[in-house]
């Protein structure tokens, strides 16, 4: 058995792992992990199989001789203001405080013509 699993979100909503949101289609991994609290009898904090963390619900295991289906990037126009927001975040804009949708779409659409170039 391997110490790590590859796996696919497969619900429409997504869900939260490893403190990031993953959306449907996304492909991660997952690894032991140490447990913030819970002690074994000798004191040690216990690790988290990566089998005790796959969960039929919304994930899939992804066979390592398949190609691993990436969901396809959003369309600046298609995100929502706190994933504009994340985008810009993500790359170092400077975001006003009072920012509505149009203005975060523009900065973002400028700043990827501006890496184009």
């Amino acid at each position: 058995m391997s110490d790590t699993i590859k796996v696919r979100c497969t619900s429409k909503k997504g869900g939260f792992i490893y403190n990031r949101f993953r959306a449907n289609g996304d492909v991660f991994v997952l690894k032991p992990v140490t447990h913030s609290t819970e002690t074994d009898d000798e004191g040690e904090l216990k690790v988290i199989a990566a089998e005790d963390q796959f969960s039929g619900r919304w994930m899939e295991k992804v066979e390592d001789d398949k190609p691993a289906k990436q969901a396809e990037p959003k369309k600046p126009s298609e995100m929502t203001a706190p994933e504009l927001k994340a985008e810009l975040t993500k790359a170092g804009v400077d975001i006003p405080d009072k920012a509505k949708k149009a203005g975060l779409l523009k900065l973002l659409e400028d700043h990827l013509a501006d890496q184009q170039e």
